[in-house]
């Protein structure tokens, strides 16, 4: 019941605070579950709360710039990747530690110049070379539609 994406929020909150492990997980990934409910979810001691949120289609923007910050290198890739990451999230997880946070963020479809720009001289070959073709190609097009004009 609790990965039906058509249950009442409502009925998500009750699930929420089930005794079992399992009922929650599905709740934190179901994209109808209420705000505040996947909020607390996002700061769990539990790892696989918090990747279930940042992979969640229906999570907030808010909750995912909250995630940028988290310990867990795979909640950080997770948040990067997701197409509801603010702009200013994918400028701060551009500059990570972990190369893989990097190759999510560069793989981002909402990933802006500005952080484009930052990637376009990592010191990982693979995260440079993407960054570059993408920025190449946002260029392009605004050279065409400069044309155009």
């Amino acid at each position: 019941m609790a990965g039906n994406p058509n249950i009442e929020p409502i009925i998500l909150e009750i699930l929420a605070r089930d005794d079992d492990r399992k009922v929650r997980l599905s709740v934190a990934q179901n994209p109808n579950t209420p705000l505040h409910v996947m909020e607390g979810f996002s700061v769990s001691d539990e790892e696989a709360f918090r990747l279930a949120v940042a992979g969640n289609t229906g999570v907030s923007p808010a909750v995912l710039l909250g995630l940028i910050f988290d310990t867990s290198i795979p909640v950080r890739q997770q948040a990067a990747a997701h197409k509801s990451m603010p702009g200013p999230g994918l400028i701060r997880l551009a500059e990570d530690a972990d190369p893989t946070v990097r190759l999510a963020v560069v793989e981002n479809p909402n990933l802006g110049s500005e952080a484009l720009r930052v990637l376009a001289f990592d010191q990982d070959a693979r995260i440079k070379k993407k960054a570059r073709t993408r920025l190449a190609q946002i260029l392009r097009t605004q050279i065409a539609e400069d044309r155009e004009r």
